[in-house]
């Protein structure tokens, strides 16, 4: 099925959700067959205060003023307690060229296959194979999820965002879960090294306002791939590991902390290692059931410069969001952003170290 084709079947499917909503015997017959479809389309107005931004969050355009369809998306899933089931994510739009996993990370056609995996769950036991999103969850890849328009830096350059391999998953508590899976490595919906990456990880909700996912991933990885320059070409070792705690304080108010630490063995010609880590933390309030603020605070340590290819040291990121849904599945939300590296960059009118940011968007949900 060539792209045209898809594009057509996802618009399709997203012009059925209003028909489905209505109850209608295909709507009925999805239900009573345990079928879920679900999706989203995000539109926005992005604005930097520099012509050329700096290269820190790719799921804001690289354009310094523009509207934007930034995500079309649509999931349909089976996923059953027992037995077979499987879930099909495709996202279109600008969004799905920053998601693309390798080798197709230079096909700039606004599609992405984002998840599509089978799994086969047994009492405590969950087998699934195929791509789906990593454990790293501090933010997703789904716009709906998110309290912020823009993403954090480490969402793209401190963990993966998809691997595609096999995933086992152990629920031996209603309130733990234990991961165990073999991939491709970062991004890789085919691999770039013989070895393959090793995902451990666990989900634990110690009581009802608490949840704490932690993860670590270790594999071969070619560093050239990155496409920083007097970079390797030679697959090393690369790992990472990743925590994220959330603390719903009350109905009203919640918190969030995240944090990673990365290496790239031989990330350089001249077999230099590289190590990056993050901080971020967040906090949302919500002061009606229709109004909710939230802010973000980050810190990105590039120790070697080889992520982000702004210098080595620390790039902070500082970001504030309000959203207001006027209906029930449809959300509009604003945000002011500001980011400070280490050593200046090209704005396109002169070399600078602070770059603002200022977005609008509108998800309508289905």
């Amino acid at each position: 099925m060539n792209l045209k084709r898809l594009n057509l079947a996802m618009a399709l499917l997203i012009g059925s959700s209003g028909v489905f909503a209505q109850g209608n015997d295909l709507s009925s017959m999805l239900a009573a067959s345990g079928i879920d479809a679900s999706g989203y389309i995000q539109s926005s107005y992005t604005h930097y205060d520099v012509n050329k931004p700096a290269p820190l969050d790719a799921f804001n355009s690289g354009s310094a003023s523009t509207f934007d369809i930034q995500q079309a998306a649509i999931s349909v899933s089976k996923l059953p307690v027992e037995g077979v089931g499987g879930l099909l994510n495709i996202v279109s739009g600008s969004n799905a060229d920053d998601i693309h996993a390798a080798p197709y990370t230079n096909n700039k056609n606004g599609f992405d296959l984002t998840q599509a995996y089978g799994q086969y769950r047994q009492g405590i036991w969950t087998v699934m194979a195929g791509k789906f999103i990593s454990l790293n969850d501090a933010e997703s890849i789904d716009a709906t999820q998110n309290a912020n328009i823009s993403h954090s830096i480490a969402f793209f350059h401190a963990t993966p965002l998809t691997l595609t391999g096999v995933r086992l998953v152990v629920q031996p508590l209603s309130t733990l879960s234990l991961y165990l899976g073999s991939n491709n490595g970062w991004n890789q919906q085919q691999a770039n090294a013989v070895s393959k990456t090793t995902e451990v990880g666990l989900t634990w909700l110690p009581c009802s306002p608490v949840s704490w996912r932690a993860s670590y991933y270790s594999g071969d990885y070619v560093p050239s791939q990155d496409g920083m320059g007097a970079t390797s070409a030679s697959p090393a070792r690369r790992s990472v590991a990743d925590t994220v705690i959330n603390v719903a304080i009350n109905q009203q108010f919640s918190v969030k902390l995240s944090a990673d630490s990365a290496r790239q063995d031989h990330a350089f010609t001249n077999g230099q290692d590289a190590q990056w880590s993050d901080v971020a933390g967040y906090a949302t309030y919500h002061f009606t059931t229709q109004w909710a603020a939230s802010l973000r605070y980050e810190d990105f340590n590039d120790q070697n410069g080889y992520r982000l290819g702004l210098g080595n040291g620390h790039t902070k990121s500082t970001t504030l969001s309000v959203a207001y849904d006027p209906l029930k599945n449809l959300q509009l939300r604003g945000e002011l952003r500001q980011d400070k590296t280490p050593t200046t960059f090209d704005s396109g009118s002169g070399m600078k170290d602070t770059q603002n940011f200022a977005g609008l968007d509108a998800i309508y949900s289905f």
